[in-house]
């Protein structure tokens, strides 16, 4: 239904409420959530990173009855480290050169959590005997 010529000038005519130009309103609310959600972030952020609960003092190791966890942990140098500044594969590479290691698997979990599988190196016995011929066994 076509309402017809006039009615579509009128509505062309019709004045919107304006406001003064010098006087523009700046609304702080969406500026002040986003602060405060920045400082809540950074915050928990600083939580985690400065906290004790996420320093690691002392591995589980599994599989090792040659090697303690204090040497194991003496080898990598991250006695009081935070769980964030640990990097898996370094770890298992300093662990791997200590002589009676073989391989060695690192797992790091939230919140202090670090779990060593390590397989160790199977000892070889080398005895002579009093005529001076070697024996070897294992």
């Amino acid at each position: 239904m076509r309402l017809g010529r006039n009615y579509e000038l009128e509505v062309a005519r019709e004045k919107l409420p304006m406001r003064p130009a010098g006087r523009a309103r700046v609304t702080m609310g969406p500026k002040l959530a986003s602060l405060l959600l920045a400082l809540v972030l950074l915050s928990l952020l600083a939580f985690f990173f400065a906290s004790d609960s996420f320093y690691v003092y002392e591995p589980t190791v599994l599989g090792s009855t040659l090697v303690s966890a204090e040497e194991i942990m003496r080898q990598t140098n991250m006695e009081g480290f935070s769980i964030f500044f640990m990097d898996p594969q370094e770890l298992e590479e300093a662990i791997s050169t200590l002589p009676d290691i073989r391989e060695a698997e690192v797992q790091l979990s939230l919140p202090n959590r670090m779990m060593v599988n390590v397989r160790e190196r199977q000892a070889l016995v080398v005895l002579a005997d009093w005529a001076g011929a070697l024996r070897s066994g294992r």
